[in-house]
């Protein structure tokens, strides 16, 4: 599974061509093209799919009337948010045709997860800004989430799923040193997020044989036990964290919220569209800001009109999600909307290929994830 291993590399331009994830995405969506017509049907997956198309709809509409100066056709219409949609369409439908298909490509994106990590430690592609690592030009938040996320990943599954044991091996044997390069990323929504993960299977993972509770609860105990450790040791992290209990610190985010709202008070019903606002970010700023939070965008881009749509959409996960956990006692689709949640809160969850792959994820329906668990259990 090529797009998902690619995940890990967005921000790697590839000869000059572009972002490595995105054109194995466009990869993808050719290699199906002989199955498009079933592979974007709708209609069982109408209630994760319209809220979508429909505020694309909105935000091209609104984002036209708001042309300025300043404008771009990508500020017009967004090409990427259209290939990502696209691309939640045909993964859902993808697993309804071959089963279990996701839990390939999640593992897919583990290994390009652990790839990563070992060209951190050869130290290939990385630089440190203020103390903290990022790799390839990459945002830290979106590296240590994206780590984060392979961490759940190899954990959940090499508990939960049937797995060759030397293939568990070795994605267990990655664990320290993925969580490291999680640590030097100095991401705190990332180590935040793991560790509510870990705390969550801890206590909703269901299983009816008591060696098997024993061996999870032993080792999640000492994963959190050493995981703590290290934590301690990381000086980044823990002053990062400190600053933000006791000084409220959100490395900046605070500032451009408090001018994103001011923004937002304006074009509260209807939005601004991405020319409206990257014209006010561009005056406010000197350069275009992004938000770092995609409720604020709903509301900057599309109003309270967007922001419902999206809202309706999460709403519609959540229910799919818990139904989900209640029939088949299966924790990785909830546990994996915890750093997406993270993202949509604190990063730029709109953009990122690993969170559209994971709301897909989530919207497997129980009749779907039923045949899901029957190849993976």
């Amino acid at each position: 599974m090529l797009y998902f291993f690619s995940m890990n590399f967005e921000m790697l331009n590839l000869m000059g061509l572009g972002s490595t994830s995105r054109l194995a995405g466009l990869l993808y969506i050719t290699s199906v093209i002989t199955q498009l017509d079933s592979l974007l049907y709708v209609k069982s997956i109408k209630k994760f799919v319209l809220p979508w198309l429909i505020w694309f709809t909105y935000l091209f509409v609104i984002s036209y009337i708001n042309i300025t100066h300043y404008t771009t056709i990508g500020q017009v219409f967004d090409l990427t948010i259209l290939l990502n949609i696209l691309v939640f369409i045909i993964l859902i439908n993808h697993e309804k045709k071959d089963p279990g298909i996701f839990l390939k490509g999640l593992l897919s994106y583990a290994v390009g997860s652990i790839v990563l990590t070992i060209l951190y430690y050869l130290k290939i592609g990385i630089h440190y800004e203020f103390n903290r690592v990022t790799i390839f030009d990459d945002n830290q938040n979106n590296v240590g989430l994206r780590l984060a996320i392979s961490l759940i990943i190899i954990l959940y599954a090499c508990y939960q799923y049937r797995i060759k044991l030397w293939i568990k091996g070795l994605l267990l044997l990655s664990v320290p040193f993925s969580f490291t390069f999680l640590l030097d990323t100095g991401s705190r929504v990332s180590v935040l997020s793991l560790g509510l993960a870990l705390l969550i299977s801890a206590a909703l993972i269901r299983t009816d044989k008591w060696y098997k509770k024993a061996i999870l609860y032993v080792g999640l105990g000492f994963i959190l036990y050493k995981g703590i450790n290290v934590t301690m040791k990381s000086g980044i992290i823990i002053d990062r964290l400190t600053k933000t209990v006791e000084e409220g610190d959100l490395a900046g985010r605070d500032r451009i919220w408090t001018v994103t709202l001011q923004y937002i008070e304006n074009n509260i019903i209807f939005g601004g569209g991405r020319t409206g606002f990257y014209k006010y970010s561009t005056e406010s700023f000197g350069a275009y800001n992004g938000i770092h939070n995609v409720i604020l965008e709903m509301l900057a881009f599309t109003g309270i009109i967007g922001l419902v749509i999206y809202l309706y959409f999460l709403y519609q996960i959540s229910k799919n999600v818990i139904s989900n956990y209640f029939q088949y006692k299966d924790l990785l689709q909830l546990l994996l909307i915890i750093p997406v949640m993270g993202m949509i809160l604190s990063g730029h969850a709109l953009n990122s290929k690993i969170a559209w792959a994971i709301l897909a994820f989530s919207c497997i329906t129980p009749s779907i994830f039923a045949q899901f668990k029957s190849k993976v259990s």
